[in-house]
């Protein structure tokens, strides 16, 4: 069987999923192919693959297309899919369904900003509509779904998301680690400015003075940012990496540079940032706004019971105290959680088993 791994648009946080969903169909028998933007070119250049729908629509012996992330393209895929390949199922996983305008609001989101969510959220309509089966990668994820969505009666399957193990060689001890950082998109809802605002003071202190701040993001920093921060990057307690995309590479050796990383966000459904971390034995500070099923704290990194300054420092040092526990169990954690060969047969019987029996 063929199965055609899908993300129409570029972002190098996306190509982690893909290859692990790439090599997990593959173990299990299938002919895979990742069918993405020429962006994840240089990322895929081992493994089969297709950019355009002109080859999609070549190929009349697929029986899968997978799409991982929302486009426009996407929804154009599987509406051929839908009309000309009939035999073929489409599984979508669906990362972010809609919670509520009022509740996008109350996460920082400027009013235009949570008009914007919405209008997005009619493609990924579009796609739950098309899809045959969905996947969804929390608790929270499939509590909304099953509120929201439940009457669109398509099969659903709650599974972490999917990674490939990328830790090459041992993890880093404690003394070889450098960052307490902040990596991933800026965004209003991952309490950037709380960050922004313990790096400041905490540079002014002095304190961890064995450790520097990382901000490393495709996203540009904000002006309000550069002005809080400047003393922090100007005594190189602070390096700032942002305004272009970063490399799998690049992403890994950062996460696995950090004693901590950064995942204290107002709202969350998934998070990619969790599970890299994990992947290199590296805890994070969650809030509990966006504590989920897969953190436990005091193991894999710690609760921030609110947003000041004290907690920050005082959840920091209580890693820095004992981090080879916080490192051992958050590696546990990818390992039981997020790799991807622990969920295959689950996945496998869910794509394959008939519509009707597969909720």
């Amino acid at each position: 069987m063929k199965a055609y791994i899908s993300s129409r648009r570029f972002h190098p946080g996306h190509f982690s999923h893909m290859h692990a969903n790439y090599l997990m169909l593959t173990e299990v028998g299938f002919e895979s192919c990742l069918y993405v933007n020429s962006g994840f070119d240089a990322e895929s250049a081992n493994l089969n693959r297709i950019n355009h729908f002109s080859q999609l629509c070549a190929d009349k012996q697929f029986q899968y297309l997978i799409v991982w992330f929302p486009s426009i393209q996407s929804v154009f895929d599987m509406l051929y899919v839908r009309l000309f390949r009939r035999n073929a199922k489409i599984i979508y996983f669906f990362h972010e369904p809609y919670d509520s305008f009022s509740n996008y609001l109350k996460s920082g989101f400027s009013l235009l900003k949570t008009i914007k969510i919405t209008i997005v959220q009619i493609f990924n309509f579009c796609l739950v509509a098309l899809a045959n089966k969905i996947v969804l990668p929390s608790n929270a994820a499939l509590k909304i779904y099953e509120a929201n969505y439940a009457w669109l009666n398509k099969p659903h399957l709650r599974l972490p998301l999917l990674f490939s193990d990328e830790l090459l060689g041992p993890i880093l001890e404690f003394p070889e680690r450098r960052f307490i950082s902040y990596l991933g998109t800026i965004a209003e809802d991952h309490a950037f400015d709380q960050f922004v605002l313990f790096v400041a003071k905490a540079s002014e202190e002095g304190i961890f003075p064995e450790l520097q701040f990382l901000i490393a993001t495709r996203s540009d920093l904000p002006e309000w940012a550069v002005k809080q921060l400047a003393r922090a990057m100007e005594t190189k307690k602070l390096i700032v990496r942002s305004g272009k995309p970063l490399t799998n590479t690049e992403i890994n050796t950062y996460y696995h540079a950090s004693v901590v990383v950064w995942n204290a966000y107002k709202r969350s459904m998934q998070s990619g940032v969790m599970p890299k971390a994990f992947m290199f034995g590296t805890p994070v500070l969650v809030s509990e706004l966006n504590q989920s099923e897969f953190f436990i704290n005091h193991e894999r990194g710690e609760l921030i019971a609110q947003y000041n300054y004290e907690s920050f420092v005082s959840t920091v040092n209580a890693i820095i105290a004992n981090f080879p526990m916080y490192s051992k169990c958050s590696r546990e954690a990818f390992l039981t959680q997020y790799f991807y060969k622990a969920h295959s047969q689950e996945f496998l019987k869910f794509i394959s088993s008939p519509a009707e029996s597969a909720a």
